[in-house]
């Protein structure tokens, strides 16, 4: 590397900073390439690139000094930013899944005014908004909030089935009722399951597809010497590794899935 090939990745490290510079973040930019040039600058500095006089190579190195300074500062703000959004939203998902949550103890103690079907109905809408909001502001949730409010909403769903549950079984006059609600919920989790089982045999042979050309795009940037191809075959690489990350997501996903339709089945 020479000092003008260093100059310009200088100046591609500051065009990348610029590029993750917003006044208000809604995901996190991925900052990795950005400190992955931050270190090819230094090793070209620590190698001692050769500049025209010693001030030029000063001037280079306190601009991507100061550079890195702003990349850290863009990177933390951006951060804090998240955090802040991503507390905001799991507070007031945590705060709708309260609000539906049916206590028993609640019926134990008020037996003259205990909660009726219309009101768990209203619950029931309660709670699926609580799951609606999850749904829209994950991408803008940090991962353990968005594991408190899937938590959350799990228990105020089992206290929801806990309910129908203690209800369908004091209801005598709806025994058979019931027993076809329960062999209709069984056949629907059994198709689910077999859906979710296909989806799950896709997703896998699609992952394996995948990562033979992530390794095939790996072998061909390893043997080539062509700047393009190096180029291509990186971006390539970094698609497949993205594309990866996503599956691995929908596989365990699916895994959840059938996970929970097994034991659902197996407790009715």
């Amino acid at each position: 590397m020479d000092n003008h090939e260093l100059q310009n990745s200088i100046n591609e490290f500051e065009r990348m900073i610029d590029s993750r510079r917003q006044g208000f973040v809604m995901i996190l930019h991925d900052f990795r390439p950005v400190w992955d040039m931050a270190r090819e600058i230094q090793g070209g500095f620590n190698s001692r690139v050769r500049f025209p006089t010693i001030e030029m190579r000063q001037a280079a190195w306190e601009r991507f000094r100061t550079l890195r300074d702003q990349a850290s500062q863009v990177f933390q703000e951006q951060q804090d930013q998240m955090l802040d959004r991503s507390l905001e939203h799991r507070n007031d998902i945590l705060s709708k899944a309260n609000s539906a949550e049916h206590r028993a103890i609640e019926d134990a103690l008020f037996f003259f005014d205990r909660t009726t079907v219309e009101g768990m109905k209203v619950k029931a809408q309660q709670l699926k908004n609580a799951f609606a909001m999850l749904s829209t502001y994950k991408e803008e949730m940090l991962g353990e909030h968005k594991q408190q409010c899937h938590e959350r909403l799990r228990e105020v769903r089992e206290s929801h089935d806990l309910w129908w549950s203690r209800y369908k079984e004091t209801s005598a006059e709806r025994q058979s009722d019931r027993q076809q609600a329960r062999e209709s919920k069984k056949d629907k989790i059994r198709a689910n399951l077999e859906s979710n089982r296909e989806k799950l045999r896709t997703a896998e042979e699609r992952l394996e597809k995948v990562r033979d050309s992530v390794r095939e795009n790996r072998s061909k940037l390893e043997e080539t010497t062509s700047d393009k191809w190096i180029g291509l075959y990186t971006e390539w690489i970094e698609e497949g590794k993205t594309k990866i990350e996503s599956i691995e997501s929908w596989i365990n996903t699916l895994h959840e899935w059938i996970r929970e339709g097994e034991e659902q089945l197996d407790a009715l």
